[in-house]
C-alpha cells in the first residue's frame, strides 16, 4: 500500500515539477519582453508644429492614443468641420498679431505670421481649452489635458499646485484686463508680487503665447505688453485683430460681452479638428449637489455671472450633443 502510494506521489509531482520549472526559465524573459513592448507602444512624438513642450521629469504623460479613442469615440467629425468652416473669419493669421520687440509702443507694429510665413500656431488634431471653474477641483484631469497636441488656457490661471487637475503644457493663455493691471502693478513693485509674477512668466514655454484679448483700452493694453517684458523680456505677446468681441457675438448669438473662454474657443476651433473643453462650468453646485467653487483655485468664493455665462454654457452644451466639442464637467479617468 506503501509503494502504491509513494507511486501515485511521484505521478502527480513530476507534472508539477516540470510546469514550475518552464514558468521559472521563461517567464521572467516573457514579461520583461511584454513590458518592453507596451513600453515602446506609450511613446509618442508631440506634433505641436512651432511649438515645442517640455514635460516635468516627475509626471508621465498620457499616451495620445488613449485621448484620441476618447475624442474618436464622442466627436462627429463631420459636424466638427462645418463649425471649422465658419469659424475661418477666426484664423490665426488675423487674431494672433504678434507683437515685435521693437517699437512696442505702437500698436499696429506686429506679425500676422512669422518669417516664414507660418501661423504662429499650426493646425492640429487634438486641442484642449481651459476654463478656470471650480469643477476642475479635483477631476484629476491633468494628464488627460497635457495629451492634447495643443493647449489653451485663460487669464492668467495658476498652474503650480493644481498639475493633477489641470496639467502643466500651455501652447497659449489668454489675458485679460484684471490679469493685465494685477501683472503692471507688480512690476513696479519690487517685492513677493513681483517675484511670483516673473516666477509663473519664467515657468511658462519659451514659445507660449501670451494673447492680450480684452484689455478695455490701448493705454492697458500697452501697459500690459511693457509690464509683462519688464518680467520677462523674451516673452511672446499677440493680441487679436480690431473688432473681435463683435465678431464673438454675432457668431455665437451672445448679446453681452462674450468672456474670454468664447474668445479662446473661436480662435482653438478654427484651428483644431477635436476640441476637448475642461472648467466650463457656470453653477454654485453639481448635479449631485457637490458645491463648485468660482475658480478651481483661490477661495470657496462661489458663481459670479459676469458674462451671461448659463448662456454660453447653453451653446456649449448643444455643441457637445452634435458631436462638434467634447465638454469635459465630470472627473477625468486617467488620473
Amino acid at each position: 500500500m506503501m509503494a502504491f502510494s509513494t507511486k501515485c506521489v511521484c505521478v502527480f509531482l513530476v507534472p508539477l515539477v516540470f510546469i514550475y520549472t518552464l514558468i521559472y526559465l521563461f517567464l521572467p524573459h516573457n514579461m520583461m519582453y511584454l513590458i518592453e513592448r507596451l513600453d515602446k507602444g506609450n511613446n509618442f512624438t508631440q506634433n505641436s508644429a512651432n511649438v515645442k513642450m517640455t514635460e516635468p521629469t516627475a509626471r508621465k504623460s498620457l499616451p495620445r492614443i488613449d485621448i484620441r479613442q476618447v475624442l474618436y469615440r464622442h466627436i462627429n467629425q463631420t459636424a466638427a468641420n462645418v463649425t471649422r468652416n465658419r469659424l475661418k473669419r477666426f484664423s490665426p493669421y488675423r487674431l494672433l498679431r504678434v507683437y515685435r520687440n521693437e517699437l512696442i509702443q505702437n500698436q499696429t507694429y506686429t506679425e500676422t505670421a512669422q518669417a516664414n510665413g507660418e501661423p504662429w500656431i499650426k493646425p492640429a488634431d487634438t486641442c484642449a481649452v481651459l476654463g478656470n471653474s471650480g469643477i476642475l477641483h479635483g477631476s484629476n484631469c491633468g494628464l488627460e489635458i497635457d495629451a492634447h497636441d495643443h493647449v489653451f488656457r485663460l487669464n492668467m490661471a495658476p498652474l503650480e499646485g493644481f498639475e493633477e487637475d489641470v496639467g502643466t503644457r500651455t501652447t497659449l493663455i489668454t489675458i485679460n484686463s484684471d490679469a493685465g493691471r494685477s501683472y503692471g502693478w507688480c512690476s513696479q513693485n519690487k517685492n513677493d508680487c513681483y517675484q511670483t509674477k516673473s516666477r509663473y512668466l519664467n515657468n511658462l514655454n519659451n514659445s507660449t503665447i501670451i494673447w492680450v484679448t480684452k484689455a478695455s483700452t490701448r493705454y492697458l493694453k500697452m501697459g500690459t505688453v511693457n509690464a509683462l517684458r519688464k518680467l520677462k523680456p523674451n516673452v511672446v505677446l499677440a493680441r487679436p485683430s480690431s473688432l473681435l468681441s463683435r465678431a464673438v457675438k454675432r457668431r455665437w448669438n451672445i448679446t453681452s460681452s462674450p468672456s474670454s473662454g468664447l474668445y479662446l474657443f473661436s480662435l482653438a476651433g478654427n484651428m483644431c479638428s477635436k476640441v476637448s473643453l475642461y472648467g466650463f462650468y457656470p453653477f454654485n453646485q453639481t448635479a449631485n449637489g457637490k458645491p463648485v467653487k468660482y475658480h478651481y483655485y483661490g477661495g470657496s468664493a462661489s458663481f459670479q455671472n459676469g458674462h451671461r455665462m448659463p448662456a454660453e454654457f447653453t451653446v456649449l452644451k448643444q455643441l457637445n450633443a452634435s458631436g462638434i466639442i467634447r465638454l469635459v464637467t465630470s472627473p477625468c479617468a486617467f488620473s
